[in-house]
């Protein structure tokens, strides 16, 4: 089975950067998020071996053996084998790479290549050097309210010793060499710094019968070369399972900013210039008290529920100076957020980082998500369907925005509002067609 007539399998570790990778696809994409529990194994991506499918597997800060645990269950799911893979992770390599390369090792039956350039931000990598706008990564700031220290190699995260493929040989070699050099590789570090190059690896990987573990651009490479299959019908799409219904427009949006950077208060100026928004600050200590009080949060977040039948309202998470714990901190924003929403009647959602938004929808009881385009890089729009809750659930949810942290110019939280508040029927987000990399021989089993 050919890229062109195949579906590809999103993991992703955490659930902004699924709905990052899945609306480059060009077709409305499912979501599955994956249960809370860390006793539930069950994940269902669907026997439809064409259909795109995403999952956020929700390991970005779970323990490097629970994030491979997860990746390993999802590598054997039952849909898996017949779609394209691709691991999506971070491009500043956060989180677990190591146990996500160990997991990918563990079940591939071929290859793993590891990609992580995302050319769109710049970040590019090169002799197997990660880089950020041309800056070695270790060299940069990125890494600065992490644990430990930036990787300076890629191999310096990989659980063997990996062959790598150069710029030089990816844009010289003929395909047919390329895929007889690394078919029998074990697993394969990739440089790269255009999308060219990301189409060319993906085609590679697509010969060899790999699994990709990489940024979304790998995903949106992979959209590229697939770009002459026909998109199917809005009928067969996912997000028509819920038709929208007049007045959506109308719905009140509740903005859950847990990001206190320095970026947020321009954006917000922004945003209260060209709508009526209120603003909501909930200091970190306060929040942080929480865990101690659930009275005290019961009580934000009635007065939550009263400003937001009057106005849209932005719960923001503010910092006082004053040493807190921050890891309880999304997860208590969260369950404010949701008692907040709890039986209040339809709502819109926007929130900015993907822990804060996955442990809303995991207290609401949502389950999938269907994306609906994309609003600026990295801020996607998705629905709710109607067959997402969990049984007993009492939410009315809408339309969910997810967005990372800080990112977006100052228009963006205002760019948020706009989309959340148009009442449009969903249509697929589409691509312009990419020219496709030269094509690879395909002689394994695997890929008959």
């Amino acid at each position: 089975m050919s890229i062109s007539d195949t579906g590809v399998l999103v993991l992703a570790d955490d659930l902004s950067g699924a709905a990052e990778a899945a609306v480059t696809l060009g077709t409305a994409v499912r979501i599955i998020l994956s249960s809370p529990d860390p006793d539930d194994y069950s994940l269902e991506i669907g026997a439809d071996s064409s259909s795109d499918v995403a999952v956020d597997l929700d390991c970005r800060y779970v323990s490097p053996a629970a994030a491979a645990s997860r990746t390993r269950n999802a590598l054997a799911s039952p849909g898996h084998e017949e779609r394209f893979t691709v691991i999506k992770i971070d491009s500043l390599l956060r989180g677990n790479i190591a146990a996500h390369l160990s997991a990918a090792l563990d079940r591939s039956s071929g290859p793993v290549l590891f990609a992580p350039a995302l050319p769109q931000q710049n970040r590019t990598v090169v002799d197997g050097v990660p880089l950020v706008d041309g800056i070695r990564l270790d060299e940069t700031t990125a890494w600065d309210v992490e644990d430990g220290s930036a990787p300076t190699h890629l191999r310096d995260l990989c659980p063997e010793p990996p062959a790598h493929l150069d710029l030089r040989r990816l844009r010289t070699n003929e395909p047919q060499e390329l895929a007889s050099r690394f078919r029998a590789a074990r697993l394969v570090t990739a440089d790269a710094e255009t999308m060219d190059d990301l189409r060319r690896v993906v085609a590679l990987a697509e010969s060899v019968g790999a699994l990709v573990v990489g940024s979304a651009a790998a995903v949106r490479a992979f959209a590229d070369i697939r770009s002459s299959r026909p998109i199917p019908p809005t009928g067969s799409s996912p997000s028509q399972a819920r038709v929208d219904q007049p007045g959506t427009s109308e719905l009140p949006i509740l903005f859950a900013v847990g990001t206190a950077a320095d970026r947020i208060d321009d954006q917000l100026d922004h945003l209260r210039t060209q709508a009526k928004v209120d603003v909501f600050d909930f200091p970190a200590t306060e929040v942080a008290a929480w865990g101690d009080d659930a009275m005290a949060l019961s009580s934000a977040a009635e007065r939550v529920r009263q400003r937001l039948t009057t106005a849209h309202l932005v719960v923001r998470l503010t910092d006082t100076g004053e040493s807190v714990d921050a890891r309880p901190l999304p997860g208590l924003l969260a369950e404010l957020v949701a008692q907040s929403l709890t039986g209040f009647g339809p709502a819109h959602l926007a929130a900015t980082g993907g822990e804060t938004a996955r442990a809303v929808l995991d207290r609401l009881g949502v389950r999938a998500l269907d994306t609906i385009r994309e609003i600026h890089p990295g801020a996607v729009l998705s629905q709710v369907p109607t067959t997402s809750a969990r049984s007993g659930a009492r939410t009315e949810l809408c339309r969910v925005v997810t967005r990372p942290g800080g990112q977006g110019d100052e228009s963006s939280l205002t760019l948020i509002h706009e989309a959340l508040s148009q009442s449009t029927p969903v249509q697929p987000h589409h691509r312009e067609p990419q020219p496709p990399p030269r094509t690879f021989s395909r002689t394994t089993k695997e890929n008959e």
